[in-house]
C-alpha cells in the first residue's frame, strides 16, 4: 500500500515477490539487498518473520529512481516464502505491486500456472485486479531442462504480462526484474496520488450537466454529452454518476477516480497519426470507452492492461509496427473489429488471435 511522507517528501511503494516455493523469491531479495549501497538510512535491515508456516522476509531503501509527483521514491520489498495463509494474504492486500518469481524448469511448468491461478484469485478476493500489478520473472535460467522464454510465455503469461529472464542465485536479471515492475507500477501510482488531491477541490453534487469540468468531486450527477463533441477527465473524481452520449470523443483522463459508474453509447478516443511509439498510459485508464483508433502510428508492442477496455467494440492498429499483441486481448469479447493491415505479427500470432475472438472481424491485410 503506498504511503506518503509528506514531511520527509517521501513516498514507500510496496512490491512483493511472490510463486512457487523454492522458485528464488528469497535469493532475489537477499542479492538486492546484499548489493546495494549501504549509505546512511537508505538501506535498511533484511528482516524475517514467521506466522502459521508462513514466512515473510523485507527490508526497505531509497534507490537512485525518478520521483513521484516531485517525491522520493522508497521501496519496500517483501518475498512471501512458504504457505499462502491469512498473513500472506494481508500482505497481498496491502500490495502495489507483484513479482511472479517463476521457476523455469520444464517439470515445473503446471506448477508454476498453479501458483499463478491461486495468485490471481486472492488478488480478485482483494479487489485488486492483476493485470494492474503484475510483471514475471523467468527465474532458474542456469538450470538443466529450462523451457525456452517463448514457451514458458505461451503455457504460463496467459494474459501477457510484462516478462524478463533471471539467474537470481548470482544476480544476474534481479535488478532488470524490479526496474521492469517499476516502469509498469510508477505511472499507475502517480495518477493515484494526482486523483487523491481531487478531495480538496469543490464538490458537485447530483446535478444533469453536458460538460466535464476538472478539479471537481461529481456525487450522483448525470452527464448528457452532445454528439461529436470532445471532452477530457482530469483529475476528478465520480461517484454514482452516469454518462450519456450518442457519440463523443475523449481525448484524455488523467488522474481521474470512477465509482459505481454506468456509461450508455459511444466513447471514442482516436489517437491516429500522432507519431506515437507507444500507447500513452492513460488510454489503459478508460475502462469506458467503445471505440480506439490509433492507425498510422509507430506502435510495436501494446501492454497487458489491454484486458481492462472490456467496452471496446471498434479497436484500429493499422499501418502501425505491431509485432506483440498480449493475450490479455482475448478478454475483449466484445471486439467486432479489429484492424491490423501492415502489422508485423508472425503467422502463429495471427492465427490465436482468430481463436481467441472469434466473434470478431480482424483485418489482417
Amino acid at each position: 500500500m503506498t504511503t506518503i511522507d509528506r514531511l520527509q517528501n517521501e513516498i514507500t511503494i510496496t512490491i512483493t515477490y511472490c510463486g512457487l516455493q523454492l522458485a528464488g523469491k528469497k535469493t532475489n531479495l537477499q542479492n538486492i539487498h546484499g548489493r546495494t549501497p549501504k549509505t546512511g538510512a537508505s538501506l535498511s535491515k533484511l528482516i524475517s518473520t514467521n506466522e502459521g508456516g508462513c514466512e515473510i522476509r523485507y527490508f526497505e531503501h531509497t534507490p537512485l529512481a525518478p520521483r513521484i509527483d516531485g517525491m522520493r521514491v522508497r521501496l519496500r520489498l517483501l518475498a512471501i516464502c512458504g504457505k499462502v495463509n491469512n498473513a500472506a494474504k494481508n500482505v497481498l492486500q496491502k500490495t502495489d505491486a507483484i513479482i511472479f518469481v517463476a521457476d523455469s524448469s520444464r517439470e515445473k511448468l503446471n506448477e508454476n500456472l498453479i501458483a499463478l491461478h491461486n495468485l490471481e484469485k486472492y488478488l480478485y478476493e482483494c479487489n485488486i485486479d492483476i493485470l494492474d500489478v503484475l510483471t514475471i520473472q523467468w527465474n532458474k535460467q542456469d538450470a538443466t531442462n529450462i523451457c525456452e522464454s517463448n514457451v514458458l510465455d505461451q503455457h504460463i503469461n496467459y494474459l501477457g504480462f510484462p516478462s524478463s529472464e533471471a539467474i537470481a542465485l548470482n544476480g544476474e536479471g534481479v535488478f532488470a526484474s524490479l526496474k521492469m515492475c517499476c516502469v509498469h507500477i510508477f505511472p499507475q501510482i502517480e495518477d493515484k496520488i494526482k486523483s487523491r488531491k481531487t478531495d480538496l477541490y469543490k464538490e458537485c453534487y447530483k446535478k444533469s450537466l453536458t460538460t466535464i469540468n476538472s478539479n471537481v468531486s461529481y456525487n450522483g450527477c448525470v452527464f448528457y454529452l452532445e454528439k461529436n463533441t470532445t471532452h477530457s477527465f482530469e483529475q476528478c473524481t465520480f461517484h454514482n454518476c452516469s454518462f450519456r452520449s450518442n457519440g463523443v470523443y475523449i481525448n484524455l483522463v488523467n488522474a481521474c477516480k470512477f465509482s459505481n459508474c454506468g456509461f450508455w453509447g459511444e466513447f471514442t478516443i482516436d489517437l491516429s497519426d500522432k507519431k506515437l511509439r507507444s500507447i500513452p498510459h492513460w488510454v489503459y485508464s478508460a475502462t469506458f470507452i467503445s471505440k480506439l483508433f490509433l492507425q498510422k502510428n509507430q506502435i510495436s508492442s501494446v501492454l497487458c492492461r489491454l484486458g481492462k477496455l472490456k467496452r471496446l467494440h471498434h479497436l484500429c492498429l493499422d499501418d502501425n509496427e505491431i509485432t506483440f499483441l498480449p493475450d490479455s486481448i482475448k478478454l475483449l469479447q466484445n471486439l467486432v473489429f479489429l484492424g491490423l493491415s501492415r502489422h508485423k505479427l508472425c503467422k502463429n500470432k495471427q492465427a490465436s488471435l482468430k481463436l481467441s475472438l472469434p466473434k470478431c472481424e480482424i483485418k489482417f491485410e
